[in-house]
């Protein structure tokens, strides 16, 4: 007999402290995207809106979290991050993400892609059929490089990150010591589809986030936060000072030993070149081969 799912088996919370939780908007053990909710005086942030097929996470948030209103920023535009955003009254989002709205959070292309996320499972294929959310006609607000967000003594600040996205941000909340990052800074970081001054240029741009976030703050990415206490469980800051490194070694050439990664998808290849992985400490970079030709 088919399982009936429910929202509830698609969204589990977790409580870091008073202020700060985190929603796991979950398709499968494997694919998990982390929704941050801060909660205020007055008002909770919801950082990042997810995947938009798990169903309605307002509602959620409302009756398992926090009654008080909703204000919405999604670190970037993609569409695993930015599909549930509709949902809120008041959206912010960097505008150099705005362009790729309209194609990126059509439903129909993630149903398409949604079966690789849950892994081919017929069942939570037919729940986010049936609570996909959509996206059509999305406006946000703009945020951008040095905002504050305020609500009582709390303050989230906001840091400029393009490299995976042209608008991607990151939410820091100083007095909670944890730093939202979203798809900014992962154990896994793709460049295979960037160049070779493209890397170069986001040594850059981690130094500088390096420079304005507290040496002990938590980070929480987009996607490695699913593996709780088995994957990497707490993220430090010592996982930015080793994706800057690994950035300055392939600028540099400095690549010796690096192993091909196995493609993705068929073809992968053939588009990109072969992928290459560059690891330092915690951090692994994936980059083409063609960057150096």
């Amino acid at each position: 007999m088919a399982k009936k799912f429910t929202v509830d088996d698609m969204l589990t919370t977790m409580k870091l402290t008073d202020r700060v939780y985190v929603l796991m908007e979950a398709y499968s053990w494997d694919h998990r995207f982390p929704i941050g909710v801060i909660v205020g005086d007055t008002k909770a942030f919801v950082l990042d809106s997810g995947y938009g097929l798990a169903g309605n996470i307002r509602e959620y948030i409302e009756k398992n979290i926090t009654d008080k209103p909703l204000v919405c920023i999604c670190l970037h535009g993609h569409l695993d991050h930015a599909s549930g955003a509709i949902l809120f009254d008041e959206r912010y989002l960097n505008e150099r993400d705005w362009p790729t709205l309209e194609e990126g959070l059509k439903i129909e292309r993630r149903l398409k892609m949604m079966s690789s996320f849950a892994l081919g499972d017929p069942d939570i294929e037919e729940f986010c059929r049936n609570h996909a959310i959509d996206c059509t006609g999305v406006t946000f607000k703009n945020v951008d490089d040095g905002d504050v967000f305020e609500d009582g003594d709390l303050k989230l600040e906001v840091i400029a990150m393009p490299g995976h996205s042209k608008g991607q941000i990151a939410v820091n909340i100083p007095s909670e010591k944890y730093c939202f990052v979203s798809d900014a800074i992962l154990k896994r970081t793709h460049f295979d589809n960037a160049s070779r001054e493209d890397i170069g240029a986001y040594a850059a741009v981690v130094e500088n986030f390096i420079n304005r976030v507290a040496a002990d703050t938590i980070l929480i990415n987009g996607h490695e936060q699913s593996y709780v206490g088995g994957y990497g469980w707490p993220l430090t800051m010592d996982l930015a000072k080793d994706l800057k490194t690994a950035c300055e070694d392939v600028y540099n050439g400095r690549v010796e030993g690096d192993a091909v990664k196995p493609e993705f998808f068929p073809g992968q290849w053939e588009q990109r070149g072969k992928t290459f992985t560059h690891v330092v400490g915690k951090a692994s970079l994936l980059y083409s081969e063609r960057i150096f030709k």
